[in-house]
């Protein structure tokens, strides 16, 4: 069920595609237009704005349903209409309601408070729930560049998002929510995959998904290094803090990895949570995994994923990167999901110097 304006729309194609890492979950509906004579060529050409819902799933009665029978995959704003007069349909696209810090500057100094209370008061601001874990740091003790947190052509989302990677926490908005809030969470529970190997009675693997595939960067494999430099007023000179992320496990030895940033007006405790946060972030691509299913509406892009069975280093838990989700009118194409998730080899450890 797809609502525009909270006005039933007759659709030929839905696709939602969840994202993590701080960005904003998008929408792309194909709808015909003889389809939908209340959203003819004039209102296209003039509507100001929109407000889609999208809900999915699989109702009890697949002949008589509502939208309560289903779940809400997505809420959030119209950012682009184009209209095929070839094909005579109208193609969606569009973003959560993160936009609206996305395409919002900021207006205030936030040095003297808490990143939690700055999340808190910018989601009430822009109309959204705060869901936000309380922090107890004041952003002022990240830099003593308080420029950085003046209107400098930086979006809300950039501020939020710069702070939630200093905390080590998520940002992402639901529907109208504005979450806030460590990552991952830990209480919600693993989506599991076994994997059975090739035996003499099955000479292929055997796992529950249409497709599957992993991918290692074997650059980030390798122990790497993640220096931060800053020249400190207060501190009379230039300071250095490096995190070196190191692979606890046997193997043959491989070049390491240097990457040197400068950040202006830190402190030494300041420098050396950026450079384990950059280091952290760099080594959780080490590891990849994609793999297509039916779709499960359930499934969210906080789920983490278990995979078990190999006897490898394989098996371990991943984190959703994006989770595709389309649903066809045509009986043949259905309802699918794809999902792409990372993350680091757990024997990975982070050490500051």
């Amino acid at each position: 069920v797809v609502t525009l304006n909270n006005e039933f729309v007759t659709w030929e194609t839905v696709t939602v595609r969840n994202q993590n890492y701080y960005m904003a979950d998008v929408y792309t509906i194909e709808l015909p237009i003889n389809g939908n004579p209340q959203f003819d060529y004039s209102f296209w050409a003039n509507v100001p704005s929109g407000e889609i819902k999208i809900y999915m799933g699989f109702p009890p009665n697949p002949d008589n349903f509502t939208a309560s029978d289903l779940t809400l995959i997505f809420e959030g704003g119209l950012d682009t209409i184009d209209l095929s007069v070839g094909l005579n349909t109208v193609t969606l696209t569009g973003r959560d309601y993160a936009y609206l810090l996305i395409d919002k500057k900021i207006t205030n100094s936030y040095v003297s408070r808490t990143a939690s209370q700055i999340a808190t008061e910018l989601a009430t601001q822009n109309g959204l729930t705060p869901i936000v874990t309380a922090t107890t740091t004041p952003v002022g003790q990240y830099t003593y560049n308080e420029f950085n947190f003046l209107p400098n052509a930086v979006t809300e989302w950039d501020l939020l998002t710069y702070f939630a990677q200093l905390e080590k926490f998520n940002l992402y908005v639901i529907r109208k929510e504005l979450h806030f809030e460590p990552f991952p969470n830990p209480n919600i529970p693993a989506f599991s995959i076994p994997i059975q190997l090739a035996d003499l009675e099955f000479p292929f693997p055997r796992v529950n998904v249409t497709s599957m595939n992993f991918g290692r960067t074997l650059t980030l494999a390798s122990d790497i290094d993640v220096t931060i430099q800053s020249f400190s007023m207060l501190e009379g000179g230039v300071i250095k803090k490096t995190a070196t992320s190191s692979q606890v496990s046997k193997g043959v030895a491989s070049p390491k990895q240097s990457f040197i940033y400068s950040r202006p007006n830190l402190t030494p405790a300041q420098a050396a949570i950026q450079a384990e946060v950059m280091a952290r972030d760099i080594t959780q691509w080490e590891k990849k995994l994609d793999f297509e299913m039916p779709a499960d509406a359930a499934l969210t892009k906080n789920t983490p994923i278990k995979i078990t069975g190999t006897n490898t280093e394989w098996d371990q838990t991943y984190y959703i990167d994006t989770l595709n989700r389309t649903l066809s009118a045509d009986a043949s194409e259905g309802f699918t999901m794809s999902i792409e998730a990372k993350n680091h080899s757990e024997l990975v450890k982070v050490n500051v110097t």
